[in-house]
């Protein structure tokens, strides 16, 4: 469980980048951080993994301070996957980078290699360890940025826009990576995005933050059925969600609930119309 109490950050220059920041994160959960650039996603993440320490308030981690916690067990319970993979990848090889966080735990090489391997397996770069990271695609080089996190084991991963940069069908498979290692492994998830038709179909649970502050929290059926306050956060609706509250405010379909999903407005769609079969049916 990790506890956001009141937090705050403010950068040297004067910019404050959150604003007493109350959220709990309960462990083995899929988390979306929403919010139109400069909302305060990527400060969060970094105080989240130690990089930034906070102005004011708390992150505990199992009721312990983050602060408080030595590098080594900080970075073996979480850890982030930047936005930018070639800020991230730095060795000479794919296997000598994803070997690098293990072997700064100072785990046996027999582990190491174990670990190394199990991690590549994971993202599907088999078969690539000996490659140089530079000539890696994109694509491949995010991967192998995710596999060096992996191989640390963390009870939680960070991901700061782990889709950008990368074509739909890129991005479905990340996405769905990362929701099997969720699943698989319990290993909770956060990532901070602004790719709100994600959400719906990956996270459990949503936070929608403008301008450093928490605007709302929850399941996304609950956050994105206040459609006033995602727009406020310069969010659109998923456009599952947009289409049903077009069909819904200007043609008059009388929908009980607004679902996020194809599957779900689907479902809808075939209420109202069973319930047009049977109200003309009675008449």
């Amino acid at each position: 469980m990790i506890r956001l109490d009141h937090l705050s950050f403010r950068y040297s220059e004067g910019t404050q980048a959150l604003r007493e920041v109350t959220l709990e994160f309960p462990t083995g959960q899929f988390w979306a951080l929403l919010g139109a650039n400069g909302c305060g996603k990527t400060t969060l993440l970094k105080l989240l993994v130690g990089l930034l320490k906070p102005t004011s308030g708390a992150i505990l981690i199992d009721g312990r301070d983050l602060t408080k916690l030595k590098d080594k067990e900080l970075f073996s319970r979480i850890n982030l996957v930047f936005q930018d993979p070639n800020d991230q990848l730095f060795a000479a090889t794919v296997a000598q980078d994803v070997a690098f966080g293990p072997t700064n735990l100072g785990l046996s090489p027999v582990e190491i290699e174990a670990r190394t391997k199990e991690a590549l397996s994971e993202v599907g770069l088999v078969g690539l360890e000996e490659r140089p990271i530079h000539t890696l695609s994109y694509g491949q080089k995010r991967r192998a940025a995710l596999a060096g996190v992996l191989a640390m084991r963390p009870e939680v991963i960070l991901l700061d826009e782990p889709t950008s940069g990368l074509d739909p069908k890129g991005i479905y498979a990340i996405m769905s990576l990362l929701r099997k290692i969720n699943r698989d492994k319990g290993v909770s998830i956060i990532v901070a995005t602004h790719d709100v038709d994600l959400v719906p179909l990956f996270c459990d649970q949503v936070a929608i933050m403008k301008k450093g502050e928490l605007l709302s929290s929850g399941d996304p059926e609950k956050v994105f059925g206040n459609e006033t306050l995602a727009r406020s956060a310069e969010l659109r609706l998923p456009r599952i969600a947009h289409l049903m509250e077009i069909l819904e405010k200007e043609d008059g379909l009388p929908f009980t609930s607004r679902p996020l999903t194809i599957a779900g407005a689907r479902r809808e769609l075939l209420e109202v119309i069973n319930r047009s079969h049977t109200s003309t049916g009675e008449a």
